[in-house]
């Protein structure tokens, strides 16, 4: 129970730390909204929003949040819908770049629905390292990624592609 509460406190952090950050660069403001095939969300699908943060000209902060169902991780105790897992992917991204073609490094957790309720899925979590292809005004976004998966000690190998609206 306290492992949630740091976790939920330190997300918390990010964003208040994001929002001072757009507060003073508030020229390169962007909103995506996505579906992710596999990915750090440990499912078959999520879909996702994810708003993005200048940190310089060539780094960028991309904190995000989603909804996903999964028929690849079994929670003991968690909801699910016709035997698919429920799950919120968060996700903190940095974008390394000054285009629109974009390297993507990151970080992943699935918390699960739970007794009227959301929180940690034990430990596992998934790297993120991949391209992105962001426009540079509003349009198409594209990316994919190799997404390991740790649940234990030894990686699960993963992928992850993505296809959504940057605006």
């Amino acid at each position: 129970m306290e492992q949630n509460h740091i976790f939920l406190k330190t997300i918390l952090l990010f964003f208040c730390i994001a929002g001072h950050i757009h507060a003073k660069q508030s020229y390169f403001p962007r909103n995506s909204v996505y579906y992710e095939l596999g990915g750090t969300g440990w499912s078959e699908f999520s879909l996702n929003y994810e708003r993005i943060l200048p940190l310089s000209g060539k780094v960028k902060f991309a904190p995000g949040i989603g909804f996903a169902t999964s028929h690849l991780s079994y929670v003991g105790g968690t909801v699910s819908i016709k035997n698919a897992q429920l799950f919120m992917p968060v996700q903190l991204n940095f974008l390394f770049g000054k285009s629109r073609h974009l390297f993507e490094l990151g970080y992943g957790m699935p918390l699960a629905f739970k007794d009227k309720a959301f929180g940690l899925v034990g430990n596992i979590y998934a790297l993120r390292l991949g391209y992105r292809f962001q426009p540079l005004k509003k349009g198409l976004l594209f990316r994919i990624s190799f997404t390991p998966g740790f649940a234990s000690i030894i990686p699960v190998p993963m992928g992850g592609i993505s296809l959504g609206y940057s605006f």
